[in-house]
């Protein structure tokens, strides 16, 4: 019986078929003179990396204007001065015996915050959404400004209804002080 695939068959027309190329490319050499070969290479070599070198130095500039850009689109950094003066004045509501001025350092605290967040860069139209769109690792009292929040919006959407205890106000303002230490705005 004989094998229907015969090696050797396959081996001899693989030799002919790299002898048929070797024989292609010794002609093609031979026709063609070697230095315009070099100089056409050296020439396109030239070309690409002045290609390069333009490319570079276009993407250096556009990412400066681009930088320059997103530089003018964020908001200000809050200076120092500002930053101790709305924080002393939280402490002030708070040190009030009105109920009020508790709220209104509860307040005052969460525009804090927001302005923070949105400093940063999260997307989102308020407060809410914008803590909805970061992640635990993104900081570490994620949870801390979501319990922060919620009483602000009790505040904000029961009125005087809602009432909150000076306790209480001092426990969510402790709250806003761990975020604003880790963002350190104080």
């Amino acid at each position: 019986m004989k094998p229907w695939i015969n090696i050797e068959y396959f081996y001899k027309k693989i030799a002919e078929l790299l002898y048929k190329i070797y024989e292609f490319l010794v002609i093609f050499f031979e026709t063609f003179n070697f230095p315009y070969i070099k100089t056409i290479s050296i020439i396109l070599s030239i070309i690409a990396s002045m290609g390069i070198i333009y490319t570079v130095i276009r993407i250096i500039v556009l990412n400066r204007k681009e930088v320059e850009e997103i530089k003018e689109i964020l908001p200000k950094e809050i200076s120092p001065e500002e930053r101790h003066s709305r924080w002393n004045a939280i402490h002030k509501h708070l040190a009030s015996p009105n109920e009020v001025e508790w709220r209104m350092a509860i307040m005052e605290a969460d525009n804090i915050l927001d302005e923070i967040i949105t400093t940063i860069g999260v997307a989102g139209k308020n407060l809410g959404e914008r803590l909805k769109n970061m992640e635990p690792s993104d900081f570490n009292n994620l949870q801390n400004a979501w319990d922060a929040h919620k009483v602000r919006n009790r505040i904000a959407h029961e009125g005087m209804k809602f009432h909150i205890t000076r306790e209480e106000a001092m426990r969510v303002v402790a709250l806003y002080e761990k975020i604003f230490k880790e963002f350190k705005f104080i």
